[in-house]
């Protein structure tokens, strides 16, 4: 991602050893471009989903979720 500018390293100006690394311009267009595929990727998926099953996958997605960072959790 360095190399492609899509993240830059930053030196900190208190610590010669550690840096940063922020998201530039190009890293935030690209980001965007992505979402976008993805949320019409989406939409197209699921175009013949009712909504209700829809809301009731997400439903059981996020049970899930919720189950694996529980156990994750000490």
């Amino acid at each position: 991602m360095l190399k492609n500018g899509l993240v830059e390293k930053v030196e900190s100006p208190n610590e010669r050893r550690a840096s940063g690394l922020y998201i530039t311009d190009a890293g935030h267009e690209l980001a965007a471009t992505v979402r976008d595929i993805v949320k019409q990727q989406s939409k197209d998926f699921f175009a013949d989903v009712p909504k209700e099953d829809r809301d009731e996958l997400l439903r059981i997605t996020k049970s899930i979720y919720k189950k694996i960072i529980e156990a994750r959790t000490p």
